[in-house]
């Protein structure tokens, strides 16, 4: 048996495979890519609804 494969995980590796298995659980990229689309264009229509305004720190401006 090998060394390496005895000794325990280190906490980058243990750090660096639970951010693997969250990434393989996401969604292909152009799908990704949609869907966060599609929430900032219902975000922004419910602000527009709504006659959220924000101002320009510093100035008076909308």
């Amino acid at each position: 048996m090998n060394a390496t494969a005895t000794k325990t995980s280190s906490l980058g590796d243990r750090l660096l495979t639970g951010i693997e298995r969250v990434g393989n659980k996401l969604p292909e990229p152009f799908a990704l890519f949609t869907i966060l689309f599609l929430i900032t264009a219902i975000v922004s229509t419910a602000m527009a609804w709504g006659n959220v305004i924000v101002t320009v720190p510093g100035t008076d401006e909308p």
